[in-house]
């Protein structure tokens, strides 16, 4: 019994090493969600996320970029159209599940958080990536920007929106899994050294 030991033990601690490589691998997922207006189904007057998130070693890192087409105006159209801007961008997240804000990021109330646009981001660019990372799995989610002026607010959850995915509230998976992928392992390892003592 005992001159399997040694190579069943060799074989579960390799295979419990490669589990582990293969869960801790980065992973990452992107798209673009709308942020919406009440004012108009212009297209032209609503904005766009392009977003990412990436996860690595159990840590997700959580990327939007929300730019503002060229032909963003005021609401209603004037003559000559007097171009829109906005000034602020908040994702409705549970803030205790965030790890770390990019600049001009703060918490705002426990469910969402905002970053402060200085200057205001003016047609035909964009925010820049505004980042968060967390020890949570992504869940869909709201967002929303604001100016003084319509179209003024943008949301997600208006007509035409779509939403963005945020740190939600359930455990980390790559860690999971490895938790459950070593304990898949151990047990008959443990069962091994039972009959070798037996033995």
């Amino acid at each position: 019994m005992r001159n399997h030991l040694k190579p069943n033990i060799a074989l579960a601690c390799g295979a419990m090493l490669l589990f582990g490589m293969l869960c801790q691998s980065a992973n990452a997922e992107s798209g673009t969600s709308i942020l919406a207006t009440q004012a108009t189904t212009d297209p032209s007057e609503q904005l766009t996320i392009d977003w990412s998130v990436v996860e690595n070693s159990g840590v997700y890192t959580y990327t939007y970029d929300v730019y503002n087409p060229s032909g963003d105006v005021l609401w209603p159209a004037t003559d000559p159209a007097v171009p829109e801007s906005f000034e602020d961008f908040y994702i409705g997240v549970n803030y205790s599940l965030v790890t770390s804000i990019s600049d001009g990021g703060t918490d705002f109330g426990s469910h969402s958080i905002k970053w402060f646009l200085d200057p205001s981001i003016a047609p035909g660019s964009s925010t820049g990536d505004l980042v968060i990372t967390s020890d949570y799995g992504p869940v869909m989610s709201s967002a929303k920007a604001n100016d003084q002026n319509e179209p003024s607010p943008w949301n997600t959850t208006y007509a035409g929106g779509t939403p963005i995915p945020v740190p939600g509230a359930v455990p980390d998976t790559a860690n999971t899994m490895i938790l459950l992928g070593s304990t898949l392992v151990l047990l008959p390892l443990a069962r091994l050294f039972r009959k070798s003592s037996v033995a």
